[in-house]
């Protein structure tokens, strides 16, 4: 839409995006009838059993729990009979296939995977609609703060060298290393515009924390009820 704005012409959009001239024409005429409104029209058929929210705890549960009482690890029977003893969680019945297609549209294999990390909030199931909610309706200025302290800055000694013919793409990498230090950073994310305020610092100290957060909360317009 914004190339077309700028007046550049189908054909030419089509090449650079790489898609077919017909696809370039059919978005541009449907953003000339309801604006700049990326979204496909409305299609016939069955309306989704299962709502984005309820998509989202099942993903959740997945991801955040630890393996239910009484089995090895979170295998798709368990968890259907798990949600449906109580209904209060996604206010339906689910089959282990509705779950296994669920967790296949967002390319989710628990099944293969074991996690060394578990967030073992309470209260997740419980704040997860505010919290999405928040991201849907997000205020003005609304900001996820992160920081990755002790990031290595590692120099290899020598650069990677091709395996040679037969074995496309493979390279050999040297592990040897110097190591030059380490740095700090901090981030925040405009969840409004994508944009992101980051910083490096030598140092995680709490004063260079509050410095980074008075420097971030300046660069806003006076008077902003930042969150």
């Amino acid at each position: 839409m914004a190339l077309n704005q700028a007046g550049i012409s189908a054909p030419q959009i089509a090449v650079f995006i790489n898609r077919h001239k017909s696809t370039v024409n059919l978005w541009i005429k449907r953003s000339e009838g309801n604006g700049c409104i990326l979204k496909d029209n409305v299609r016939s058929g069955r309306p989704p059993i299962f709502t984005d929210l309820s998509q989202i705890k099942i993903t959740a549960f997945f991801c955040q729990t630890n393996p239910l009482p009484g089995c090895n690890s979170i295998t798709l029977k368990w968890a259907s009979e798990y949600f449906n003893q109580d209904l209060s969680f996604l206010g339906r019945t689910i089959s282990p296939s509705s779950i296994s297609r669920i967790l296949r549209k967002h390319s989710l294999r628990p099944h293969l995977h074991k996690y060394f990390l578990q967030i073992t909030d309470p209260d997740f199931f419980e704040i997860l609609p505010t919290i999405i909610n928040l991201y849907l309706n997000p205020p003005k200025y609304l900001f996820s703060f992160d920081e990755c302290p002790g990031i290595q800055a590692l120099r290899k000694l020598a650069p990677p060298l091709p395996t040679g013919s037969g074995k496309s793409g493979g390279k050999y990498s040297d592990p040897n290393y110097n190591r030059n230090g380490t740095r700090d950073l901090y981030a925040f994310l405009d969840i409004n515009t994508g944009v992101v305020f980051g910083k490096c610092t030598e140092n995680h100290k709490v004063e260079t924390l509050i410095e980074i957060f008075r420097e971030h909360v300046l660069s806003l317009p006076e008077k902003s009820v930042i969150h």
